[in-house]
């Protein structure tokens, strides 16, 4: 299986001026992958929803690992643990 979305590293941003904040995912080149135009304050949720979505493409990656291992029936090694706590902790907290 191939990954059919925005090829290269996804990038979370919080951007506000007078009138409005806008929260966008984009690639490394600055193009929007998505974003939300939002009148008044961006909710925790809102927020959080954008930045695990913008962690999404990691998490795939990491899965493909993960699921790759076990059908050679190897075990998850202590980088792989590290890096998918990692994963976890950019994902969930802002």
């Amino acid at each position: 299986m191939e990954f059919k979305g925005t090829k290269g590293k996804w990038i979370f941003k919080k951007e506000s001026d007078a009138d409005f904040e806008r929260l966008t995912i984009s690639d490394e080149d600055g193009n929007w992958i998505f974003y939300s135009d939002l009148r008044g304050n961006i909710t925790i949720e809102e927020e959080s929803n954008f930045l695990l979505a913008s962690r999404a493409k990691n998490m795939l990656e990491m899965l493909e690992i993960i699921a790759s291992n076990a059908r050679k029936g190897l075990h998850l090694k202590h980088y792989d643990i590290e890096n998918i706590e990692q994963l976890i902790k950019q994902a969930t907290e802002i």
